[in-house]
């Protein structure tokens, strides 16, 4: 039995007996009102021929002839009881059995008109009782009770007789219904397991088209439904296909470009644990055979690398350098940046990016730089021997060519014939190459001794020579050194220092290096105007700048 049909089926019970009681009740109600009606109607028949028979019969007082006449009427369908009483009510006959019930001696009728009533007997029954006059009342009067149970028994069989009909009515109802049902349902209940083989991708399932009714004309129309899915299926099964193959190879090219990398690779989440890597990061750090896949970098590396996620994510804008330590003593750089979300198109979404945003995690990408560090250090242990080597003989050079100098204009000069305009001439040109070959020796010895200093700086071997130090001091010692070359270009120098300036502990010769290269540079960028020198007060800190008037 189908859930349509059983659903259908209660409905019809309830229908078919909410009805049935209906027209029971109604049909209880009209036969008790005809047939009350129509027991009045014989009461006052029987009532009035009575009173009619019995008149001379009361004037007589013959109440034997009386009896005789109304236990007659008794074989009446529906009379109960029959009797006669006299103008002052004295019942003279009746056909109670044994006796006379209190309820008929105590409620007497009106004796001047026909009256109906009901009267209750406990124990006997209901009855209509119809009461008619007797010579307008004179001679007495007649009373005919009319039995109700006999109504109550005739609607009883009514109804019931209408309720056999209802249920046979019933029966026949559910019959030609559940043929009509099992013509609807089966298909129905086929189309339902069509649905079920389409829900499971079985588009080439096919349901017959038995009826050109509606549900025909459904069954029609899921057949085609599911050849359209058929194909919209077959072609998203083949993009995705197509999707898929072409994501593989995308993967497996980004995969091999980053397993031949020089470099090594390590990606993070937000959490710090690692989503990704290639197989130099794990030799740089001496982890091969390690699956270091969801691990935590703090707990991998040790140093610096531990704490670049971290760091990269605290400053989602900047790239983040470190020098880390690998394995077998060598050394490596790191560069660390944050992972931010990309929009549609591609381009990074600066709205999601407030300050502070999480970020989904880091790339660090990690070079061996051990060869350049020990090429570096080479280069540097070179240029420090060499220029130290150079200083030798720089040495002896611009010693000699002062010696020279000295001898030529003490012992030489001075011979010379002052008629001999050749010779002096001459001697004033070996006077001038003598003055530029100590000149540019003592500014070859100055590059030289800059070189020594760049090398001590990359090696971090700088000596600092510490002692007090006056601002003042520093700058008058710069400006007199370099006012021959701000003169030479014809540039303005003037020099503006607080009063009351504290002395601190500085290296002398450094920081006049310094301001040397400062005023240098302002000089070489300024084609006219002036440079001004400032010191002052700032905070804790003394501040001092060259400004010139040249462009930028």
């Amino acid at each position: 039995m189908s859930r349509l049909f059983r659903k259908t089926l209660v409905a019809i019970v309830i229908i078919f007996g909410l009805v049935a009681n209906a027209t029971a009740l109604l049909s209880a109600w009209i036969l008790y009102k005809d047939l009350s009606e129509e027991y009045v109607t014989k009461g006052r028949a029987i009532a009035g021929s009575i009173a009619e028979a019995s008149v001379e019969l009361l004037l007589n007082r013959d109440a034997s002839t009386v009896q005789a006449m109304i236990d007659k009427f008794l074989e009446v369908e529906g009379v109960g009881y029959v009797y006669v009483a006299d103008e002052e009510g004295r019942i003279l006959s009746h056909t109670f059995v044994p006796g006379i019930p209190d309820q008929v001696r105590e409620g007497g009728p009106d004796t001047r008109e026909v009256s109906v009533k009901r009267i209750e007997m406990p124990g006997i029954g209901t009855f209509i009782q119809v009461s008619a006059p007797i010579l307008a009342g004179v001679a007495g009067h007649v009373c005919v009770g009319m039995d109700t149970d006999i109504i109550h028994a005739k609607i009883r069989m009514a109804v019931v007789q209408q309720e056999l009909l209802m249920l046979l009515m019933l029966a026949v109802s559910v019959a030609v219904f559940s043929i009509l049902i099992k013509g609807v349902s089966r298909p129905l209940t086929e189309l339902s397991e069509y649905a079920k083989r389409l829900r499971a991708h079985d588009f080439s399932a096919r349901i017959a088209v038995t009826s050109e009714d509606e549900v025909g004309l459904l069954a029609s129309t899921m057949n085609s439904m599911a050849d359209e899915l058929s194909e919209l299926v077959s072609g998203l099964e083949r993009a995705v296909a197509a999707s898929t193959r072409e994501l593989q190879g995308t993967l497996a090219h980004m995969r091999a470009i980053m397993d031949n990398m020089a470099d090594g690779l390590l990606v993070t989440d937000a959490a710090g644990r690692v989503t990704n890597y290639n197989p130099p990061l794990v030799h740089m750090f001496g982890l091969e055979g390690a699956d270091i896949t969801d691990k935590d970098t703090r707990q991998l590396f040790s140093g610096a690398m531990a704490g670049l996620p971290v760091a990269a994510m605290a400053d989602p804008s900047e790239i983040l350098t470190a020098e880390v330590r690998l394995s077998g003593g060598r050394v490596g750089k790191a560069a660390a940046s944050a992972i931010h979300s990309r929009t549609d198109d591609g381009q990074e979404d600066q709205a999601s990016r407030p300050a502070g945003a999480a970020c989904l995690g880091t790339v660090i990408l990690v070079r061996d730089i051990t060869s350049e560090k020990e090429v570096d250090r080479m280069k540097t242990e070179f240029i420090s021997t060499v220029s130290h080597e150079l200083r030798t003989p720089l040495t002896s050079v611009l010693g000699f060519a002062k010696i020279i100098r000295k001898k030529f204009l003490e012992d030489i000069e001075p011979r010379l014939e002052a008629t001999d305009k050749k010779a002096l001439r001459a001697a004033g040109q070996i006077g001038d190459n003598i003055g530029i070959i100590v000149s540019e020796g003592e500014r070859l010895t100055e590059l030289v001794n800059d070189v020594l200093d760049i090398a001590k700086m990359e090696s971090g071997k700088i000596e600092w020579d510490l002692a007090p130090v006056t601002i003042a001091e520093v700058v008058s010692r710069s400006v007199t050194t370099a006012r021959s070359l701000v003169e030479h270009k014809g540039l303005s120098l003037s020099v503006d220092i607080s009063p009351g300036l504290p002395s601190f502990l500085g290296d002398h010769d450094r920081l006049i290096q310094v301001m040397l290269n400062l005023i240098s540079n302002a000089v070489k960028f300024t084609p006219s105007g002036g440079i001004i020198i400032k010191a002052f007060i700032e905070g804790e800190m003394i501040r001092v700048g060259v400004i010139d008037t040249g462009p930028g």
